[in-house]
């Protein structure tokens, strides 16, 4: 069943409401991945542990927004990849813009935030 918005902007908060949406569509900016490789970066970038059903989750909210592609390959053992749709690419340099505005607001000394470090995949 298809959403109706009423401000065209709501949609993009959906689409990004969730604790590991944005980071999902930054990191799968940076190269398509195996769910377990965007687990495991995730466990190491942010030293904090990802669940299972939350991951999958939102991929699948991200899958149903068309931000993000599931791609099977029919070999054995199975295997799938995840990348960002055309939509998903414009929606990553939007949430580039939304953290500069971020990184410049007054209020951000008042909240607690990760430290951001890159760390290379495995």
């Amino acid at each position: 069943m298809a959403k109706n918005y009423f401000i065209s902007y709501n949609f993009l908060i959906h689409a990004v409401s969730g604790k590991w949406k944005p980071s999902i569509i930054c990191t799968l900016g940076l190269k398509e991945r195996r769910y377990g490789e965007l687990k495991r970066y995730f466990d190491d970038l942010y030293r904090v542990h990802v669940s299972e059903k939350v991951l999958t989750e939102e991929l699948n909210q991200l899958i149903n927004d068309q931000l993000v592609k599931r791609t099977g390959y029919p070999v054995v053992p199975p295997k799938v990849v995840y990348s960002l749709t055309a939509d998903g690419l414009r929606m990553k340099k939007s949430l580039s813009k939304w953290r500069n505005l971020a990184k410049s607001s007054s209020l951000l000394g008042k909240l607690r935030m990760f430290p951001l470090k890159m760390v290379l995949p495995r």
